[in-house]
């Protein structure tokens, strides 16, 4: 579990599920645990969905999808739970060519 400090939030990022480890979490129509998950880009820091003061650092990934690539963050919140955020902006999803 990150907490950190008070420190700003990352902006642009939004909430997407807040899940027990291993339960389905759907992005672009593909669970995230039945995926591959590759860093990317620099950690952000993000609210924690039920308790807006407490900060966590999230950590980038891509992973592949049918659709392209998608991107998304994600952190352990505490023991066994995990916080999904997404770019509140389609940028989240990278066409296929």
């Amino acid at each position: 579990m990150a907490v950190a400090s008070m420190r700003e939030l990352t902006p642009g990022w939004k909430a997407t599920a807040v899940v027990a480890e291993g339960q389905p979490v759907d992005l672009a129509d593909q669970n995230v645990w039945n995926s591959n998950w590759n860093r990317s880009g620099e950690p952000v820091v993000v609210p924690h969905p039920g308790h807006l003061a407490q900060r966590h650092t999230a950590i980038q990934y891509v992973m592949s999808t049918p659709a392209g690539e998608v991107r998304f963050a994600a952190c352990e919140l505490s023991a066994n739970c995990w916080g999904f955020y997404e770019p509140d902006s389609s940028a989240a999803l990278t066409p296929r060519s």
